[in-house]
């Protein structure tokens, strides 16, 4: 089953429950006033499935190139390609990061890879 799919799920059947438990007056000792606006609000469960699509690559390709046997060395011409286009959109959609900086270590690091 596909990972953005299950966590569309989830958010699907956990929002209810949670925005529910965000109103009980059981709970106001436990949530913050912040936090209930939040459970509360659609853009916050809309947020949550944005963060899953943007991390969802990134802990794809992590799994890919840390595994421990290949490092990342059985990746084709194409997927290594994909692999630095990935790094370069998420780092260019992140506020006080250096994309320069940030694809300089990935070149230091595939030198570092070929000794």
């Amino acid at each position: 089953m596909d990972s953005v799919y299950r966590v569309n799920v989830w958010v699907t059947d956990n929002k209810s429950a949670l925005q529910l438990f965000a109103i009980d007056n059981r709970v106001v000792k436990v949530l913050s006033e912040g936090t209930k606006k939040e459970l509360l609000c659609d853009t916050f469960w809309k947020g949550i499935i944005q963060i899953h699509r943007l991390l969802k690559p990134v802990a794809d390709w992590i799994t890919v190139i840390e595994d421990p046997m290949l490092h990342g060395k059985c990746l084709t011409n194409a997927e290594e390609l994909q692999r630095i286009e990935c790094i370069a959109k998420i780092v260019r959609h992140s506020d006080n990061v250096d994309e320069g900086h940030i694809l300089a270590e990935f070149a230091q690091y595939k030198i570092k890879e070929e000794l």
